[in-house]
């Protein structure tokens, strides 16, 4: 996982970003869902973008498509509907002042 803080608009006038954090998550063979742990935002001024997915030999569709949630401050939840490939998801979370 990566973490960018203190970035700032120019210009003035627009938000202020106070920290992006980004990572690449493995959901095993066996999992519908996992957790990251992230380092502390204010979930009522961050989110979640979810950045795409790499799925392994996956013969169903249910394997492919992915949920990714800020359950907490510092906890992402990654979710699918059905096990049985692995599925490497990117993501990033956002956090403004």
């Amino acid at each position: 996982m990566s973490t960018l803080t203190g970035l700032i608009s120019s210009g003035g006038g627009g938000s202020v970003i106070k920290s992006i954090q980004r990572g690449v998550t493995a959901v095993g063979s066996t999992d519908t869902s996992v957790n990251v742990t992230i380092s502390a935002v204010t979930t009522s001024k961050a989110f979640v973008s979810f950045c795409g997915s790499q799925v392994y030999n996956g013969a169903d569709n249910r394997q492919c498509f992915v949920n990714v949630n800020l359950t907490a401050s510092t906890t992402l939840q990654i979710s699918r509907g059905l096990s049985g490939s692995v599925n490497n998801v990117s993501w990033e979370v956002i956090e403004y002042e």
